[in-house]
């Protein structure tokens, strides 16, 4: 998949899962349930989690091309390569959302 084409899809994942958690925060607030309370700790825990992930990767692979840029000098794809890194515990975890978020 091209990289418009996965950010686009990556865009969409968001829209459908806040269409579908939104209104789960909204009755939890009105009428709290255990479901209601896990949910909402899932949503604060999995996003500290792609982040954590996130920055580990991005960390990783600029300490592995540090040793390549002193050899041959900083490519133009490295900021991608690094982005890709930083966003890929991001990208999965929210299609796994609209994926399990869409079957409820």
């Amino acid at each position: 998949m091209s990289k418009p084409a996965e950010l686009l899809t990556d865009a969409i994942a968001t829209g459908q899962v806040l269409s579908i958690r939104l209104p789960m925060l909204a009755m939890g607030m009105v009428s709290p349930s255990k479901g209601s309370q896990r949910e909402q700790i899932r949503m604060v825990t999995e996003k500290m989690e792609a982040l954590a992930l996130g920055t580990i990767a991005v960390q990783q692979y600029w300490l592995s091309a540090a040793f390549r840029i002193w050899a041959t000098g900083l490519s133009s794809t490295d900021m991608e390569k690094a982005f890709d890194a930083a966003y890929a515990p991001m990208r999965k975890t929210v299609r796994a959302n609209a994926k399990r978020l869409s079957r409820t």
